[in-house]
This record gives structure tokens, C-alpha cells and sequence, in this order.
């Protein structure tokens, strides 16, 4: 599985903490606020994770590392949680680790 389509993927999985609909809905705002769609996400982290601090507050955290976990179950990498990575860390040291 290409890094890209995994990190999509998770994206999906983590997002679903808010139900599928909503998941949707995230993306579309996402589109129309940040002009970000969602196959440019794994180019546009940092646009992604602004906006989800902006829609979830103190709850992005969570979200993002719930994605990293899945795109680490996905690359089949061991997962160690960091408090202080964010999820631009987190999938710059995947990405380092399978040459993506």
C-alpha cells in the first residue's frame, strides 16, 4: 500500500470518531474554508490539522492521534504515543521509516 493512500485511509478511520456523515461534512468544510480537498491531505497537514484545532478544540489531539495510530497499524509500524508529537510528527517519522 502506497504511504499516501494509507494516510488517506486513516484520515477515513480517524474521522470516524464523529460518525460517517459528519466525517463527510468535515471534509467538505474542510474544502470550502481551507481549499483542501481530501486527496491533498497527506501535501496539506498542517492545513488539516489548523482546521481540525479550529473545529474540535482540545479534541484535535485525540483525532490525530487516533490517525496516526491507524496509518501505523496500516505501514505495520509499532506505534509509541508521544504527548508532544502532533500529527505532522507523527507521519513525518512513518513516512522516514518505510521510505514514503
Amino acid at each position: 500500500m502506497r504511504f499516501d493512500e494509507a494516510l488517506l485511509k486513516a484520515f477515513d478511520e480517524g474521522l470516524l470518531v464523529f460518525g460517517s456523515r459528519v466525517k463527510d461534512v468535515i471534509f467538505e468544510i474542510l474544502m470550502k474554508r481551507s481549499g483542501v480537498r481530501r486527496d491533498e491531505l497527506p501535501r496539506r497537514l498542517d492545513a488539516f490539522c489548523g482546521f481540525l484545532k479550529e473545529v474540535s478544540g482540545s479534541g484535535a489531539k485525540v483525532i490525530e492521534v487516533t490517525v496516526a495510530k491507524s496509518l501505523y497499524e496500516r505501514l505495520r509500524l509499532d506505534f509509541d504515543q508521544h504527548d508532544d508529537w502532533t500529527l505532522v510528527e507523527y507521519v513525518d517519522h512513518a513516512r522516514k521509516h518505510v521510505g514514503g
